[in-house]
């Protein structure tokens, strides 16, 4: 057994859904797959403003742990972003594992772009440790050669 091996409780709340699993034991993401889909539609518009998918799975990370959901880089195959960039499965979120995807151009029907399906590997759990700190206040931090460079400083 792996000295970082941890357990990971879940549940399965539909019929269909998988268990997360990597393709390789090196991964650092487990690919997650859909289970349900449901379209949500802007009602001024008529517009899609988002695809959710249901994994069919609630999660129960130990105390010390949470995730990050990510899309997989199999989405570049697909007409659809991950709607906040980043997902984060708290320790303490006790609810089903959703991925919500926008569409990359505006349209009013599925039947217009590629989407995920039903069993789709649609997105990847990555697991992180979480730390406890304390911001301390202060009227000085240390200055690097970078110091203050941002939003393309560092090169083009």
């Amino acid at each position: 057994m792996n000295i970082n091996s941890k357990t990971v409780k879940f549940i399965k709340k539909h019929n269909n859904a998988t268990i997360p699993s990597r393709a390789h034991s090196s991964d650092s993401g487990y690919d997650i797959t859909a289970s349900d889909m449901s379209v949500v539609f802007n009602e001024k518009t008529g517009y899609i403003s988002y695809i959710a998918y249901d994994t069919g799975i609630s999660i129960e990370p130990p105390g010390n742990m949470y995730f990050l959901l990510y899309p997989r880089s199999s989405v570049r195959k697909y007409d659809l972003s991950l709607c906040n960039s980043v997902g984060v499965i708290d320790t303490s979120y006790r609810g089903n594992v959703v991925a919500c995807f926008t569409p990359t151009f505006p349209t009013k029907s599925t039947d217009d772009i590629i989407i995920y399906n039903i069993g789709d590997r649609i997105a990847q759990l990555i697991p992180q440790l979480l730390l406890d700190i304390t911001f301390e206040e202060t009227s000085d931090i240390n200055k690097t050669e970078r110091d203050d460079g941002g939003f393309g400083s560092s090169g083009s």
